[in-house]
């Protein structure tokens, strides 16, 4: 996993989770997972580009990204250029997108090197947690408590498995299972916004569809009415 390193600065604010402990001092030692954010390390230094990374032959074919983050200061174990990596923060409009591309990337062997793929996690500002205000205008770490379910121990996150997908994978195939969804690969990823490359450098996603609804069912005399205008329900998936 991404370990604590997968760490992002990321502006949350708005929705507020669950009510801050008593004692305010355990949330330094607490990280948010980002359902919306791949954290991405021992990427190639030829890939070290927004650009190189958003062609569907990489990321750009998980789904659709708003925004990504690169370093490409990682000069490798043994201090040989040739082993040097860059990482990067990518962060996609669907979180279906960023669990399918975890899974399909995480232990990706590409030019010599292992792409590891984890969710990133943010931590709370210090400010937030002495209940004090935030004077910092550019400050982008977290001054609302997260939800419950994405919050865990620094620890917990650096063991790896809450950060790697697989926890919340084997929810999603249990359900998967009883509904009878159709597996697919590639697509543009989960929510079909991603761009399907024809020969893709990166493994392409795979993952569970739901299953395709009887038009005859939902147009059926006695069939339950659409709620809503359908037009802005289908806008608004």
């Amino acid at each position: 996993g991404g370990g604590s390193d997968g760490d992002h600065a990321v502006a949350m604010s708005g929705k507020r989770g669950h009510e801050p402990p008593k004692d305010r001092n355990q949330l330094g030692n607490m990280r948010v997972i980002r359902r919306n954010l791949v954290y991405a390390v021992g990427l190639a230094p030829s890939l070290g580009s927004e650009d190189t990374l958003r062609k569907p032959e990489f990321f750009g074919q998980y789904g659709k990204i708003s925004k990504i983050v690169i370093n490409r200061n990682h000069p490798g174990n043994t201090g040989d250029p040739k082993r040097s990596t860059a990482s990067a923060y990518i962060t996609f409009v669907h979180p279906e997108d960023t669990l399918a591309c975890i899974l399909a990337l995480d232990n990706h062997h590409h030019e010599g090197r292992t792409i590891r793929c984890s969710f990133g996690t943010s931590k709370y500002c210090s400010a937030f947690i002495k209940n004090f205000r935030c004077n910092n205008p550019d400050c982008t770490y977290l001054h609302c408590m997260g939800d419950a379910e994405d919050t865990f121990t620094k620890q917990a996150i650096q063991a790896g498995y809450v950060t790697s997908g697989r926890d919340v994978l084997l929810k999603q195939e249990q359900m998967a299972k009883s509904a009878g969804a159709r597996r697919r690969v590639g697509g543009g990823g989960p929510s079909s916004t991603g761009r399907a490359s024809a020969n893709p450098v990166f493994p392409p996603p795979t993952y569970d569809a739901p299953p395709r609804q009887s038009t005859a069912l939902v147009n059926a005399p006695g069939a339950f009415p659409q709620i809503g205008n359908p037009s802005l329900n289908r806008s608004a998936s």
